[in-house]
């Protein structure tokens, strides 16, 4: 038999309630991250949340896809591109990626990863 597909949704509000601190924040950043996923296979899905702080990342190791939900993030490329992320604003951080990220506002974001 073939298992069929199913759709998931939820509330923001409800995703949050299930947040827990994240394993991959790095040590020496302010805290905690939070997050919750709503779904991890074969790709994760779900929210995340940080204080103010920044921190260099050097070959990102996902493509992330980002909603700001609330807050303002600071992307800052290796070249000099800064690129600013507000509530309501989409971007995306390919694999690879070189750069600091800057939480200028608390933030929270929705996101998608996969590698």
């Amino acid at each position: 038999m073939t298992k069929t597909p199913k759709a998931i949704t939820t509330d923001v509000a409800s995703l949050r309630d299930r947040m827990a601190p994240d394993p991959e924040q790095p040590s020496g950043v302010a805290g905690p991250w939070r997050y919750a996923s709503l779904v991890d296979d074969p790709f994760e899905a779900g929210i995340w949340e940080a204080p103010v702080d920044s921190w260099r990342e050097d070959g990102y190791p996902v493509d992330e896809f980002i909603v700001i939900i609330a807050g303002h993030l600071r992307l800052i490329e290796d070249d000099g591109t800064v690129l600013d992320l507000h509530a309501g604003d989409l971007g995306f951080v390919p694999q690879g990626w070189a750069g600091i990220w800057e939480v200028v506002e608390p933030v929270r974001k929705a996101y998608v990863v996969t590698t």
